[in-house]
């Protein structure tokens, strides 16, 4: 590829994401696009067929920045999950989905009617993070640090779906930060996976049964942010 290649497929992806965020899926087209990016149509057709072809390029392209950010329980052999990890690693998660989830809301909602872009974000986003929990979940089983009696597959479908969208909501549309996702996410999490009793406060779960009976600041999902 040369470097005016480059260039130009570098402006129809930033003038894309910035009508998507913008303007939102109804927004996007070849033309908008062109406006935009200052490129004419030829340009446009020599790097993508469509627009779709645009917006399944900038998802590969956030799915592969988050797989770099994946928390040791997703990628490490031997990090074995515990309850007092939950909230940390939930955290990391939404650190790294925080960047991008105003252009993710924007994809999720254009996927919404596009049959294509509903396919890649389940194959680019989703499965692979199924794939992982399971692998996860089924570890720890073996060593007994996760409920055996647990489903992994039905877990792993369960929270991956829970977590894509409470993070578009809470990241994307409200603005709460990755500590307010992790609060909201982090005791379902430990309920299903360690059978952790949530009637009991969280410091005390996480520091020991001598810590201070203080509740946790919990995030009010009907606030407005």
């Amino acid at each position: 590829m040369t470097q005016s290649s480059r260039s130009d497929r570098e402006r129809i992806l930033d003038a894309s994401r910035a009508i998507l965020i913008e303007r939102g899926a109804g927004g996007l087209s070849v033309s908008a696009v062109m406006e935009r990016a200052q490129i004419s149509r030829t340009a446009f057709y020599r790097r993508f067929n469509d627009v779709t072809d645009v917006v399944g390029e900038m998802l590969r392209e956030v799915c592969a920045d988050l797989a770099t950010h994946s928390g040791a329980w997703y990628v490490d052999a031997d990090a074995v999950g515990r309850p007092e990890m939950i909230i940390p690693n939930a955290t990391s998660s939404g650190a790294a989905i925080a960047p991008h989830a105003r252009l993710l809301c924007a994809i999720s909602d254009a996927a919404g009617s596009d049959e294509r872009l509903r396919a890649l974000w389940w194959s680019e986003l989703l499965q692979p993070r199924i794939d992982a929990t399971v692998s996860a979940i089924e570890r720890d089983q073996r060593v007994g640090a996760v409920r055996p009696d647990l489903d992994a597959g039905r877990a792993a479908f369960a929270l991956t779906l829970m977590g894509e969208r409470v993070a578009l909501e809470l990241l994307g549309r409200r603005g709460a930060t990755a500590e307010e996702y992790a609060r909201v996410i982090g005791p379902i999490w430990e309920a299903l996976l360690f059978d952790v009793d949530q009637t009991e406060p969280a410091a005390r779960r996480r520091n020991g049964r001598d810590a201070p009976n203080k509740p946790p600041t919990a995030f009010d999902p009907d606030r407005r942010l």
